[in-house]
């Protein structure tokens, strides 16, 4: 078995983190609308529709943004 070097290590651990927060972004993003669609069309409204993102992209930011510079 072999073990990856110091530098493979970091890159990976800032993919995953990169990967993790984009998934995030998306899945609230979309979840946000469907929720809305499923619920009655109007239930979370447009407000709610815009500041999922934004909120997702916050909590990520303040997750992830120390491993990976936050270029989410």
């Amino acid at each position: 078995m072999t073990t990856l070097s110091s530098g493979m290590q970091i890159r990976l651990t800032r993919y995953l983190s990169e990967f993790v927060g984009t998934f995030i972004l998306v899945f609230a993003a979309t979840g946000a609308i469907i929720i809305d669609v499923v619920a009655g069309e109007g239930t979370i409204g447009h407000m709610g529709i815009n500041v999922t993102p934004g909120l997702a992209v916050m909590v990520v930011i303040i997750a992830t943004g120390h491993i990976s510079g936050a270029h989410i």
